[in-house]
């Protein structure tokens, strides 16, 4: 960026004193002071194919905290026929070494409009059809029992 600066700044500097800076070669390949200042002040838009292909298996880099205090890690797989299935592994602690439960989910995923919350994202529906918690520990057992009967 700060190279395409100084060309630039010597495009204008050359073009408004009204000769051409010295020190730039004259070659048709390269591209005009114009043409640099378009670039510079009207970057390209890029923009994602709406609605999004989510088809494949998206997996968790590293451990996520999420609010609560809880960490997990997610593996969804999302099918062509709008179906997906989800992995959600929860843990005790922040490097994900001591696992609480799994949730494992099935179901449809309705991809909307794009979201006017999210830049870029686009707004979703779940549809769930099976949801399983499977603890693995006694304790966490007992976790659930209880807010599963409450």
């Amino acid at each position: 960026m700060g190279y395409l600066a100084v060309i630039i700044m010597g495009c204008v500097v050359g073009a408004c004193n009204g000769h051409l800076v010295t020190n730039l070669v004259n070659n048709a390949a390269l591209p005009t002071c114009p043409a640099l200042l378009h670039a510079a002040t009207h970057p390209p838009r890029f923009s994602a194919p709406m609605p999004p292909d989510l088809r494949g298996k998206w997996l968790s880099t590293s451990c996520e905290s999420r609010p609560g205090p809880g960490y997990v890690l997610r593996s969804y797989t999302f099918h062509h026929d709008g179906t997906f299935y989800l992995l959600l592994h929860t843990y005790h602690d922040a490097s994900c070494a001591h696992p609480a439960h799994t949730l494992v989910a099935h179901g449809r995923l309705t991809l909307g409009r794009p979201s006017w919350v999210t830049p870029g994202g686009t707004e979703a529906e779940y549809t769930l059809s099976r949801v399983e918690v499977v603890p693995h520990t006694h304790r966490d057992a007992a976790l659930v029992a209880a807010v599963v009967n409450a």
